[in-house]
This record gives C-alpha cells, structure tokens and sequence, in this order.
C-alpha cells in the first residue's frame, strides 16, 4: 500500500480562484488531496462519483449561496455523514446575523473557518474533521 491511499481528500468549493489555489497548496504539504469547484453544479456532480473526507463550502457563492448549498449537498450525501464546514470573510450576513460557529451549525453545518484566521488555525480545524 502506498501513501497515496491513505491520503484524505477535501473538496473545496468556492468561487475565489486565489483562495483555492492557496489552499491546496497549503493542505498538499500537509499530504491532503484537495478538489477545488468553483460553482457549487460541479461539485455536485462529483459527489455522485466520489466521496470526500471533508467538505469546505464558502458562504458567499454566485448563483447559490454556502447556506443553500448545504441543504443542497446534504440531499445528495442522504444517510453517508461527512463532515462539512463553511469559509468565509463575512463577518455578517445581509441580514445582520453574525458569522460565527453557531450560526454555521444552526445551519446544519460542522464548523466555521474564517478565511482571515491565521494558516496554523485553519490547519488545525481541518484536521480535527479528519
């Protein structure tokens, strides 16, 4: 067996191309597949095909916002848990309610990253979920 099979996989949607590709490289060294889908159809559609250890889910997406999306990707998933977490730079939403992990998980959601927390931070949340 070699380590690419133990690596974990993240499926990464968000519409910020800069943002995915600091993310993969910054996960990679970490050895963890990343799958970046910047409209959240696609990531649908490969989560008919394979199934990720992680998902991030930004809030802030074009067409369909993270908070949709989510209900979204559960639908699909059914019964499989994988956890799920939200990115973000909001710190509020357009109607006023704050941005914080309660908000995330009252929307279902397993956590909370802000984009803006330091790359140690975010490492250590996502690999809490792995």
């Amino acid at each position: 067996m070699n380590g690419e099979e133990n690596k974990k996989l993240i499926f990464l949607i968000d519409d910020d191309i800069n943002f995915c590709n600091l993310f993969t490289l910054l996960l990679e060294k970490e050895k963890i597949n990343v799958k970046c889908f910047f409209e959240l159809e696609d990531a649908l559609k490969a989560l008919e095909d394979e199934i990720p250890n992680l998902i991030l889910l930004d809030i802030a997406m074009p067409k369909i916002n993270g908070f949709n999306g989510l209900i979204e990707i559960k639908k699909l998933l059914k019964d499989k848990t994988i956890p799920i977490l939200f990115v973000t730079n909001l710190d509020y939403t357009d109607n006023g309610q704050r941005v914080d992990e309660a908000l995330a998980r009252s929307f279902g959601a397993d956590g909370l990253i802000h984009k803006t927390e330091s790359l140690e931070e975010i490492l250590k949340k996502i690999k809490s979920f792995l």
